[in-house]
């Protein structure tokens, strides 16, 4: 039976399904801008029929609608590209659309959509795959080749795009093939490539530097030869005085260091001079299939942050923070942290949030699912060099982390824990300033985006009948973040005579100004 709270819910949407539709006009709310939907038939985006995709719309504050695209066949993906799929200003949005392998969608403002490439929906996995520079100018992405789980690496071909035109920079693809991580800032790129041996095996790793114009090798790396070592990961950040730094994964068979290593390097362009400064084994190997190698930076550049493996999963991985100028290193959270992976069912109702950064860089938050069944959520602060992270629970043992954002002013955190796949959740409001949690509504939430200003919160929610053979259907609704006010936009099925029938949905991708 349904509980009071999602009874009334229930009665309500279908008192405005009978007597207006499929669209629920709202009364009275107050907000701004529109909804970029992905807009199909079926019960959830995970059942979409890949030769009935849908259409891509606006939907408005009162639930109306406007055909932006129709989505190309076949299509079973639609999905904002990466966790920065807005351009800094918020001008520029980016989306993929597509199987295993699809097109890389920009939309500029209210604008259609333009098609960028084609590339696999790896692309739009996250943690580096894609991003924009600081001042929004350029953005970049590794035009990945298909990853198996054989591989020990993933690589590709780096492409830099000018945003103003969004044409491709004139980079020859033999310097910039091979590629598996880069960094990208106003002046310009940074990024590492592999070169394997006839095994396959990555045996020289070069780094290099795009500067606008030209592409310059600044040094090549080489694993340990004495004891059948290759790499098999690598990671890139540019500092703000110019120098570079990385994490490579060092995997060796045989002599007394067999396993995998991670080393930390610190490269000079300027001197072309690289030193290794830490290295340490570790229990987990890196998956071509899982972004578990990663730097992050503090806003002012003093402290580097980095993942590593832990052996627990395909992809969790543990989190050490390094202060640059001494390089004394600490362990921040040992174990657990969710990365993003490949997966052939990108709504997967039950994975865990993947990392979220706020726009600020300073904040970063992330979820820890122990194999125990416990799962939490974790805000750092990279402002701070000793505070521990926020951690706040996501409930009872087997409950789950399902939604992460960050408001645009970077004063909040909104989330969604508890049950998943239509189970009892919340979503909740963080102040990061203050420090303080508060329940912002209950429900069985499902995926949601943030308004621009950070008031309200357009969020999928699942919605039964009292027949337990019926299946759940999804709603989309607007949630006020201050006042809790509950307001469904759009139904995603009609019940008749208790039967589910004509089922749809709504799946928001960014809510626009």
């Amino acid at each position: 039976m349904l509980n009071k709270l999602m009874r009334w819910r229930v009665l309500f949407v279908l008192i405005c399904v009978l007597a207006l539709g499929v669209v629920v006009p709202m009364a009275g709310a107050q907000t701004s801008g529109r909804l970029l939907v992905w807009l199909a038939n079926g019960l959830d985006p995970a059942q979409v029929d890949p030769n009935a995709p849908g259409q891509l719309v606006w939907m408005n504050a009162d639930g109306s609608t406007e055909t932006v695209m129709d989505l190309p066949v076949p299509t079973a993906r639609v999905l904002p590209c990466g966790d920065t799929p807005t351009s800094p200003g918020g001008n520029l949005f980016l989306f993929y659309a597509g199987l295993e392998e699809g097109s890389l969608y920009a939309m500029r403002g209210s604008e259609a959509p333009q098609m960028l490439d084609t590339v696999r929906a790896y692309v739009c996995l996250g943690n580096n795959t894609l991003r924009f520079s600081p001042d929004g100018a350029r953005l970049a992405y590794i035009d990945f080749d298909a990853p198996t789980e054989s591989d020990e690496f993933a690589e590709g071909t780096l492409r830099i795009l000018d945003t103003a035109a969004l044409a491709q920079a004139t980079l020859r693809d033999s310097d910039v093939q091979n590629t598996v991580a880069f960094d990208l800032n106003n002046d310009r790129a940074a990024f590492i490539r592999f070169f394997t041996n006839n095994d396959g095996e990555a045996t020289e790793a070069s780094v290099n530097i795009w500067d606008g114009a030209s592409v310059m090798e600044v040094t090549t790396l080489r694993p340990e030869s004495e004891n059948n070592c290759r790499f098999t990961s690598a990671s890139i950040i540019i500092l703000p005085d110019g120098r570079l730094l990385s994490i490579m994964g060092h995997r060796c068979r045989s002599g007394s260091d067999t396993g995998t290593y991670w080393k930390f390097f610190v490269i000079d362009p300027a001197t072309r001079t690289t030193e290794e400064t830490l290295s340490e084994a570790q229990p987990g190997q890196f998956s071509p299939l899982a972004r578990t190698n990663n730097i992050y930076l503090s806003p002012d550049g003093a402290r580097a942050y980095f993942t590593i493996p832990d052996a627990v999963t395909l992809n969790t991985v543990s989190m050490r923070q390094v202060n640059l100028g001494d390089m004394s290193i600490s362990e921040l959270l040992p174990r657990s942290i969710v990365m993003p992976r490949d997966t052939t069912r990108p709504y997967e109702w039950t994975d865990s949030a993947f990392p979220t950064q706020s726009r600020d860089g300073r904040w970063l938050a992330l979820t820890v699912s122990t194999p125990d069944g416990d799962s939490y959520v974790e805000i750092i602060d990279f402002n701070t060099a000793s505070a521990p992270p926020y951690e706040l629970s996501a409930g009872d043992r087997g409950a789950t982390v399902g939604m992460l954002a960050f408001t645009a002013d970077n004063r909040r955190l909104l989330y969604v824990v508890g049950g998943s796949g239509g189970a009892d959740n919340s979503l909740f409001a963080f102040d990061l300033e203050g420090g303080s949690e508060f329940r912002v509504s209950r429900g069985r939430f499902g995926d949601g985006v943030v308004s621009p200003d950070g008031s309200q919160v357009a969020i999928m929610e699942w919605q039964t009948v009292d027949d337990p053979q019926e299946p759940p259907y999804l709603t989309l609704a607007l949630i006020d973040v201050n006042n809790s006010a509950y307001t469904p936009i759009f139904v995603g099925a009609d019940v008749v005579e208790g039967r589910v029938t004509n089922a749809r949905f709504a799946y928001p991708l960014v809510w626009r100004p």
